[in-house]
């Protein structure tokens, strides 16, 4: 049996629509857009996806909540805990509140290419899934928050990211992530 959660339309794509930035290219401290998962909407357009496709866009969702937060920055971005839980979500924290105590802030987007699905626990109504992904942060530059020049020891590019995607309480989220070196995809 293939169990399917149904999901707003958009939700799939959300790492396509990355906020995080005014017109004026000034952060801001909420989403520029409604993020689906974050409104009841009975008018909306529902689609239902797959456990695998369900999986694919809180990982997508996750790294746009990262961009989002990390152009803030703000490690306490509401979007964090919808998306993410335990070491994901405390990495993320973590990474966010470093930006903060050094006064930096990210400035672009993070992009994703060739995330597929590797992994179903249990294979026919999965609760766990695995996903690998390419990770390109090299239009994502951290700059001083005060001068917005780039900072000169941060490395950009294209990392191997593989991540563990939980359901939980009919709601996915990515529990662990693992990225490495730049190069690495």
């Amino acid at each position: 049996m293939d169990r399917r959660l149904v999901l707003p339309l958009g939700f799939a794509l959300a790492a396509s629509v990355v906020a995080g930035c005014s017109e004026s290219g000034d952060p801001v401290d909420e989403p520029t857009e409604s993020l689906p998962w974050q409104t009841e909407s009975s008018s909306a357009a529902e689609v239902e996806l797959t456990p695998d496709e369900a999986a694919v866009a809180v990982f997508e969702a996750y790294w746009q909540a990262i961009s989002e937060a990390a152009a803030i920055p703000d490690p306490e971005y509401a979007v964090l805990p919808d998306v993410a839980s335990e070491q994901a979500l405390d990495g993320a924290i973590a990474m966010i509140q470093e930006q903060v105590d050094e006064g930096t802030r990210a400035d672009g987007v993070i992009t994703l290419s060739d995330t597929t699905v590797v992994e179903r626990t249990p294979e026919d109504q999965p609760t766990q899934i695995v996903i690998e992904s390419c990770v390109d942060t090299s239009t994502a530059v951290i700059v001083d928050i005060e001068s917005g020049t780039p900072v000169s020891d941060a490395t950009y590019g294209r990392r191997y990211a593989k991540a563990v995607v939980l359901l939980d309480d009919d709601r996915w989220y990515v529990r662990a992530i693992h990225t490495e070196e730049v190069g690495t995809c």
